[in-house]
């Protein structure tokens, strides 16, 4: 299969146009996924995500797996992180593509890859919470190999990794990354209480059991979405139907993370409309009911998984926890020093806290470790550090 001039990306799994339409034979079974993994630790893979919340739960699956990953926040991004790749020592094995991400979207940034020389037999594998016919037609006339529905499923993600990377260096790999699956699920982790509206067990499968890392994911949720009724409504309000339709499609993919069977049937509901180009008015009940849904939602989670008590105040009357905040940030500051990918669990699990400590700084230091840049984020950590008054 030519795709848009790339080289032939048939391989003994299937043509990309039958993995995409879901009728590859080939189906590794669960419980090998983890000793086949060993064959490509170490590999590198470009993660084309612009949300943070999938970010954190795409990279920590990866990471986890023993990959090497970079974070491009849109298109356009991973487009130059892509061609910078090229000229790398070791350049990316594979790249995992949002499809609706601002700036520019997954499609368009496959096709400028694939416009490139060296990009035209790197695998591109979509990711979108879009499961349409449509949509995977378009991923594979964009020059798309392979397509992972969202939420993620970290079975259907690895089977994705393993049918396009080549086996690599195995012994070499695992010395160099030392991942190692059967350990990495047995740690001790603290029981979940159940929170009303969700179905915890689908959500701890899309984290890999882990509780620690589940409920960092649901005061992400609860953090970044209280408000996105609210935006989408400005979106709609300056005739922004593309960023109003991009926050809708965020949100029904962030439920489905989290396991709100509920609420991600209105998100859809709303996206759906959204995308028939109906009038902005008519959308105000189903915009209530999505709000209402999402405010019950963001309070159950709130209400099992309270923000930490906050003692004491800074210079502008904001309360602050100061031993909380300095436990935090020296355990921030031994996970970056040490380039253990943990800090962004650390960071999107106080995030409320560290925004109110270090507004100024707060936004880079989730960038930098967002993207996995542990000596940027020490450097921004100590800045905030050094520069606060208490």
């Amino acid at each position: 299969i030519q795709t848009n001039g790339s080289v032939s990306m048939k391989t003994m799994h299937g043509t990309p146009r039958e993995i995409l339409n879901g009728v590859s034979q080939r189906r590794l079974a669960s419980a090998a996924i983890p000793a086949a993994l060993r064959a490509i630790q170490g590999a590198r893979i470009l993660l084309a995500e612009d949300n943070t919340l999938n970010q954190q739960v795409a990279g920590e699956l990866l990471r986890d797996a023993g990959l090497v990953v970079d974070i491009a926040e849109n298109g356009r991004i991973a487009c130059d992180m892509a061609a910078h790749g090229w000229g790398a020592d070791a350049p990316y094995h594979l790249v995992l593509m949002d499809l609706q991400m601002p700036v520019m979207d997954g499609l368009d940034a496959t096709r400028e890859i694939r416009s490139q020389p060296q990009g035209r037999a790197v695998p591109i594998v979509a990711m979108t919470a879009n499961a349409m016919e449509s949509d995977r037609e378009s991923c594979l006339g964009a020059g798309m190999v392979d397509f992972v529905a969202k939420p993620i499923e970290p079975d259907a993600l690895f089977r994705a990794l393993l049918r396009w990377i080549p086996p690599l260096n195995g012994d070499r790999a695992i010395a160099a990354y030392g991942a190692n699956l059967e350990d990495a699920s047995t740690t001790a982790d603290p029981p979940l209480p159940p929170v009303v509206g969700l179905d915890r067990a689908a959500g701890l499968r899309r984290v890999q059991g882990k509780n620690q890392r589940y409920t960092a994911m649901l005061r992400g949720f609860a953090d970044a979405q209280a408000d996105t009724v609210v935006h989408i409504r400005t979106a709609l309000a300056a005739h922004d139907l593309k960023t109003a339709l991009r926050l809708a499609h965020t949100l029904k993919g962030l439920t489905g993370n989290i396991g709100a069977t509920d609420l991600v049937l209105d998100a859809l509901a709303l996206e759906q409309r959204l995308g028939d180009g109906d009038d902005p008015i008519g959308l105000a009940p189903m915009l209530l009911k999505l709000e209402t849904s999402l405010n019950a939602q963001v309070a159950a989670i709130r209400s099992v998984l309270p923000t930490p008590s906050l003692v004491g105040q800074d210079a502008s009357g904001k309360t602050k926890d100061f031993a909380l905040l300095a436990t935090v940030c020296e355990q921030l500051r031994v996970l970056l020093s040490n380039d253990d990918g943990n800090a962004e669990r650390v960071v999107a699990e106080h995030a409320k806290l560290l925004r109110m400590a270090y507004p100024v700084h707060f936004s880079d230091l989730q960038t930098a470790v967002n993207r996995f840049d542990s000596e940027r984020g020490l450097e921004i950590l100590q800045q905030a550090m050094a520069n606060d008054p208490s």
